[in-house]
This record gives structure tokens, C-alpha cells and sequence, in this order.
């Protein structure tokens, strides 16, 4: 920050902070918005019993790992939407919240691909449910990689370090 800048100036410097920053937000919105809710619906819909009315059968130990999923995302998407705020005010826990969000998001991206692909390919669901959500792990999959592996990236590059360097904690 520029000490003779009036206090509401906007930050002086590179751009690239209110950028990511805004992208940040936007991706852990929808992250949080639209991926959680859905494990949500899934396990209510089993726990009225919706799911035998369509026949499907699900290993019980899957609603375990759709809970866990979920919270798991959900502190993921926190922390990417904290992130993305702190960034655009750049400080610099913003970019320990975009690392701390691209690795718990690659982890739990990857492994739920393969609890989907493997756990409940053996697990005896019909194979048109088994299709359809193996398609769902494949769109979920990348959309696990692409903005973590862009954050790692970002992050790892030496002038973005120098520059949240400069900032104030």
C-alpha cells in the first residue's frame, strides 16, 4: 500500500491479486454451491427411502464417504472463498488459503473418482446407475484439477511470491 494514498484508495500495485481474487470467489461459490448440495439431496433421498423405490441398491459405507466428501468440500470452498477476499485485499494468509484449497480439492477429487470408478464398480449397483455416475466422477474429476492445478501454479510462480512478500500480515 501506498502510505500517501487516502485510506479508500484501491490498492496500488500489480492487478493479478483482484483477478485471481474475483475468480476465487466465483469458483469457491460455485464449488460450494452447487457440488455440497448435492451429496446433501443424495443421502436425504436415501434416508426417505427414495433410492429403493428406483431400485438402485448402494453399499452402505458409500454414505459414509459421500459425508466426509462433503465436508471436506465444503472447508475447501471456505477456504477459497476467504482466500479469494483476502487475496483481493492482499494479504498474505490468501495464499496459504489457495494452497491449503488446491491440495484438499485434488485429494478429494481423485478419491472420489476412484471410490466411484473402483469402490462401487465391484459393489453390485445397477450398471446403467454405475454409467451415469461414472460420467458424473469424470466431470467432477476435472473440475477438481483445473483450478487447483492453475492455483498451485499461480502460487509456486517466484514474482507472485515476491509480491505477497511485500504485503502486510
Amino acid at each position: 500500500m501506498d502510505a500517501h494514498a487516502p485510506p479508500d484508495a484501491p490498492p496500488s500495485g500489480p492487478k493479478w491479486p483482484t483477478v485471481v481474487g474475483i475468480l476465487s470467489l466465483v469458483v469457491g461459490f460455485l464449488s460450494g454451491s452447487c457440488c455440497a448440495p448435492i451429496g446433501c439431496i443424495q443421502n436425504r433421498l436415501t434416508v426417505l427411502g427414495y433410492w429403493d423405490m428406483l431400485g438402485s441398491v448402494w453399499p452402505p459405507w458409500y454414505f459414509v464417504v459421500v459425508a466426509v466428501s462433503m465436508v471436506l468440500a465444503g472447508g475447501a470452498s471456505l477456504c477459497l472463498l476467504a482466500g479469494g477476499a483476502l487475496l483481493i485485499s492482499r494479504r498474505r494468509i490468501a495464499r496459504r488459503l489457495h494452497l491449503v484449497y488446491a491440495w484438499v480439492t485434488l485429494g478429494l477429487g481423485v478419491a472420489d473418482a476412484l471410490v466411484v470408478w473402483v469402490g462401487l464398480g465391484i459393489s453390485g449397483i445397477p450398471d446403467d446407475l454405475y454409467g451415469f455416475m461414472s460420467l458424473g466422477a469424470a466431470v467432477a474429476l476435472i473440475w477438481a484439477l483445473v483450478y487447483p492445478v492453475f492455483v498451485l501454479f499461480w502460487f509456486a510462480r517466484a514474482t507472485v511470491r515476491a509480491d505477497v512478500a511485500t504485503w502486510e500480515r
